[in-house]
C-alpha cells in the first residue's frame, strides 16, 4: 500500500496490504479491561484496529500497518483474490481507514481521492470501491486511474507498453494517448 499527497515526489505512507485479525467474543470491553490491568494493550502502537461484525455475534478486530504487533491466535489475510483484484471489502475498509486517519492524518471529506487500480478491474468492483469510499469517507471527488496509465505518466509518456511484474503475477498493458487498450494477458504466479 502506498499513499501520499499530490505534488510530492514520494509516497508519505508505505506499508504492507496484508492485515492481521483476531476474532473477539461478545464481551470485548471486559477482555480489553483485563489486558490493560496487566499492562498490555489490545491495539498495537503501529497498527490500527477496526471492528466488523460477524454473523455469529463475534467481531473481527483488524490490525493494519507494521507487523510488529503480532498476537497469539492472529490470522493474516489479504484483501486481494488470486487475480490481484479487491475481494474482502471489510479488510479494504480497514486499510483505507488506517491510511487516511493514521498515516496521512487527513479528513477525507475535505480532500479529493485519486486511486490506482489494476487494468483488468471489473465494473462491479469499481462501483463497489467508489460506493464504499463515498459512504464511509464522503470525499468531494474520486478518480480511479488504471495503474498502467499512471506508470506511463510517471515516465512522461502518454503512449507506452507497460509490463508490471509483482509478487502475485505479471500484467502487460498497452497505453495509447492515456488510455489502456484491452488487456487480455494477466498471469498469476500459480499459473506458472
Amino acid at each position: 500500500m502506498k499513499a501520499g499527497y499530490a505534488g510530492e515526489d514520494t509516497p508519505k505512507a508505505v506499508f504492507p496490504s496484508a492485515v492481521g485479525w483476531l476474532e473477539r467474543g461478545g464481551d470485548v470491553e471486559m477482555k480489553e479491561a483485563k489486558g490493560s490491568k496487566r499492562g498490555s494493550k489490545s491495539k498495537g502502537a503501529a497498527g490500527d484496529a477496526a471492528a466488523a461484525a460477524a454473523d455469529d455475534g463475534a467481531t473481527k478486530e483488524y490490525y493494519v500497518g507494521d507487523m510488529s504487533y503480532r498476537r497469539d491466535g492472529m490470522e493474516m489475510c489479504s484483501p486481494f483474490d488470486e487475480n490481484g483484484l479487491l475481494e474482502d471489502w471489510d479488510v479494504v475498509e480497514a486499510i483505507w481507514e488506517h491510511t487516511l486517519k493514521k498515516r496521512l492524518v487527513v479528513e477525507p471529506n475535505e480532500h479529493p481521492i485519486l486511486m490506482g487500480e489494476p487494468a483488468h478491474t471489473t465494473r462491479e468492483k469499481r462501483e463497489k470501491m467508489v460506493e464504499l469510499l463515498f459512504e464511509k469517507h464522503n470525499p468531494p471527488a474520486i478518480f480511479l486511474a488504471k495503474n498502467p496509465c499512471l506508470a506511463a505518466f510517471a515516465t512522461g509518456r502518454a503512449t507506452a507498453l507497460v509490463i508490471d511484474c509483482g509478487g502475485g503475477g505479471t500484467t502487460v498493458s498497452a497505453v495509447h494517448d492515456g488510455y489502456v487498450l484491452y488487456t487480455g494477458s494477466h498471469t498469476t504466479a500459480s499459473a506458472w
